[in-house]
């Protein structure tokens, strides 16, 4: 539907509303006027009627000549047609006619009313006179009795020429009306269009990007207050404008310098933006062509669905690895964190991603387990020898003085150390191979009381040798799915340390519970305790909270990192509570089995 303007659906409207209005009241004006006028003439023969009956007094009703002559006298004086008939509707006398060569009026309409003592009035036409006339007829009576009937009367055409004059009077007059109402409201009208093309201009600039610009402001209320509003928010809109595109381009640069590539996604996995970062490590020569596209044409890694799952799925932030070819073919290592975009409503509105080559520390990694690895064997030899042959001189009867005997007992002690910490290391190589090499071996369902049970038994020896109890729920039977070695191993490794850093006649205690879909195996000592500064580093490999204390009892440093990639190993985790001088919770969480 095409549309109008303003203008052309107001005035035309406005007009038709004066015209009809003005046509109306001059209807409504001449009709009253006619009826006013009619009601003054029709009184004013009232009046003259009145008058001739008064001069009939003296004259007889029979006296036809008399009476014809008053008729005529009276009738010239008062320029109005005057006729007398008697009771029977014989005409006595009339001021135009001869009332002789007149028919009997007894039928006519005002003559009949005024017989019957009523004062009649009629308008109609006359046969004597072939024009339309106006009668006012009134009884004459004698002694109650009507004997006679005056009648008075007007031509209607002097009613008619006073009207017609008032019409044409009232025409002008509603013509002159209309057009200066047409002429204001066309005024009017056209300062409303004005302004609110002004208003309409306005916006179009405003449209257009053009801020800086402001509005008239009209003169009226309602006009003037939506152009104060349109500017104000002009105004508003070019602050708000020139932040964000500060706050872009700040973004830009900031993005543009990182080193992480980033990659915003959303709802539905696909690319909303990325930085100059994330197209080098994707090997992205034209990042414009790539917006809009599924991340999963870009980068399609088992890990990666599962990563963009669980950050659909409102678990938040998280993080995986994955292995992508490089330009050359080599392998290019890259860590993606992920995170939710949350909206001002709080609803998530995609994803950011976050790339990191990690490829460098990946091959120095490689390189530092072969080594510890390498290194590890290549001593597990010559500290063999050593201790055999020391172990050989201490075994035989050879005579050694007391210095040379305290000697080979301080080589002996020691190359027992370097025997520990060589095979801790191998142990810790052999699980990072594991981890490395993502092992997809479905462990077998066990009992962890039953592995428990094996712990302790490992370490009653050095339990019973400082007197301290080794407590635990001989009740508990939840199934794991474990290495069953492995397990035991990490079990110890926190038994033992119980052990040792307890004090003797103390008891040690094993809890299992399961909370939600983990298993917690807790071990609980009461010895020393740990200060809170150390309780996040001790899970690292040769970190030690008293080095002279722990050499004294023989720890080898790599215990609780042991404990630590086999809870990883099983999906699990590690984690510790401590206060100094009040004991330690160790605690290995491993999935539930279903």
């Amino acid at each position: 539907m095409k549309q109008k303007r303003l203008f052309w659906q107001l005035y035309p409207g406005l007009v038709a509303v004066i015209v009809v209005a003005l046509f109306l009241s001059a209807l409504y004006a001449t009709r009253e006027t006619r009826r006013l006028y009619l009601d003054e003439i029709e009184t004013t023969l009232i009046d003259r009627g009145s008058l001739v009956k008064m001069q009939l007094v003296d004259i007889s009703i029979s006296d036809q000549p008399a009476i014809d002559s008053l008729c005529k006298q009276l009738g010239r004086v008062a320029n109005t047609r005057i006729t007398i008939v008697d009771s029977a509707g014989v005409v006595l006398g009339d001021s135009r006619e001869d009332p002789s060569m007149m028919e009997n009026h007894g039928l006519r309409p005002e003559i009949s009313g005024a017989l019957k003592g009523q004062t009649t009035s009629r308008s109609r036409f006359s046969n004597t006179l072939q024009i339309n006339m106006l009668y006012v007829a009134q009884p004459v009576m004698d002694e109650g009795k009507t004997v006679g009937v005056v009648r008075t009367s007007l031509p209607m055409d002097r009613v008619d020429l006073a009207l017609t004059s008032l019409y044409w009077k009232l025409a002008l007059s509603g013509l002159i009306i209309s057009l200066l109402a047409g002429i204001v409201g066309l005024v009017l009208i056209r300062r409303v269009t004005n302004s609110l093309e002004d208003l309409r201009l306005g916006a179009e600039r405003f449209a257009k990007g053009e801020l800086d610009t402001r509005l008239p402001v009209p003169s009226g209320i309602e006009v003037g207050s939506v152009a104060l509003a349109m500017n104000e928010m002009a105004s508003q809109l070019d602050r708000r404008i020139s932040m964000v595109m500060r706050q872009r381009n700040e973004r830009e640069a900031i993005l543009s310098s990182m080193t992480e590539g980033v990659i915003a996604l959303d709802r539905n996995e696909k690319i909303v933006s990325l930085n100059d970062a994330a197209a080098a490590l994707l090997k992205i020569e034209s990042p414009a062509n790539v917006i809009g596209s599924s991340i999963h044409e870009l980068l399609r890694h088992r890990a990666l669905i599962k990563l963009l799952g669980e950050a659909e799925g409102g678990i938040g932030t998280g993080s995986t690895e994955v292995q992508i070819s490089s330009v050359s073919g080599a392998e290019q290592s890259l860590l993606i964190n992920s995170a939710r975009l949350i909206d001002s409503g709080g609803e998530q509105m995609g994803t950011v991603l976050v790339l990191s080559d990690i490829t460098r520390i990946r091959k120095l990694e490689i390189v530092r387990k072969d080594f510890v690895a390498n290194v590890s064997h290549e001593l597990r030899t010559p500290i063999t020898a050593i201790k055999g042959a020391v172990e050989t001189i201490l075994s035989s009867n050879l005579s050694m003085n007391t210095d040379a005997d305290r000697f080979l007992q301080m080589v002996n002690k020691h190359a027992d150390r370097m025997s520990s910490i060589i095979e801790d290391l191998l142990s810790l190589a052999r699980l990072e191979d594991e981890q490395e090499n993502g092992s997809s071996e479905e462990y077998p369902t066990s009992n962890i009381l039953e592995i428990i049970k094996s712990s302790v038994q490992s370490c009653q020896a050095m339990a019973d040798a400082k007197s301290i109890e080794i407590n635990y729920d001989a009740d508990v039977s939840f199934p794991v799915k474990v290495n069953r070695l492995r397990m035991e191993q990490a079990i110890s490794n926190l038994i033992e340390n119980a052990v040792k850093y307890s004090d003797n006649g103390s008891v040690v205690k094993i809890k299992v519970e399961q909370e939600g879909d983990e298993i917690t195996i807790s071990v609980i000592d009461s010895g020393w305790g740990i200060e809170p500064q150390h309780l996040p580093r001790l899970f690292e490999r040769f970190y030690r909270v008293d080095s002279a204390r722990t050499r004294e009892i023989g720890g080898t440093g790599l215990g609780l990192a042991i404990v630590r990639h086999i809870a990883i190993s099983h999906g699990g985790r590690v984690s510790v509570e401590s206060r100094h001088a009040s004991g330690s919770c160790f605690r290995i969480h491993l999935p539930a089995t279903s």
